[in-house]
């Protein structure tokens, strides 16, 4: 396929001293767009997977950094990081109730907001790790993008 000389994506090309240059599809958009979908698919599984482990992660830190006297357990046996799809995205969700009942997880609810939230560990937990989380999504697009590649 060819086309004008800086049209999006292709590569230039010319032959010695040829005062034409032109563009040609190293792939071209039909086969990138037949394969896009499978590729997409493959991008979302891996990283479903990365980000799981960094949810490992973010209950780990939560379990170790959080502001409270830890009194009786419950509150930090309740956190915990899960990661979900919900339509076609990925959601990360930090929360602390698994297991309690309504009045222990009303707790947990007033302990994250109460006093302007000196007392939470939810949003700190996730803002500590929002670099593990961009580094998944990178690591997920460049291993299915060599993958790809390669096979």
């Amino acid at each position: 396929m060819r086309g004008s000389a800086g049209a999006g994506g292709g590569s230039i090309t010319g032959i010695g001293g040829n005062a034409q240059s032109g563009f040609h599809w190293i792939v071209s958009p039909e086969v990138i767009a037949r394969n896009l979908d499978r590729w997409w698919l493959a991008v979302m599984r891996v990283l479903e997977s990365e980000l799981n482990k960094v949810g490992n992660r973010i209950t780990a830190w939560s379990k170790a950094n959080h502001p409270w006297r830890n009194i009786t357990g419950a509150a930090e046996r309740s956190l915990n990081t899960t990661v979900e799809r919900i339509g076609d995205a990925l959601v990360i969700i930090h929360k602390a109730d698994a297991g309690l009942d309504g009045e222990g997880a009303q707790h947990v609810f007033w302990m994250e907001v109460r006093w302007n939230g000196v007392y939470g560990v939810l949003k700190v937990s996730l803002q500590h790790h929002y670099d593990d989380v961009m580094s998944a999504v990178k690591l997920a697009m460049r291993a299915v993008t060599v993958a790809s590649r390669m096979g």
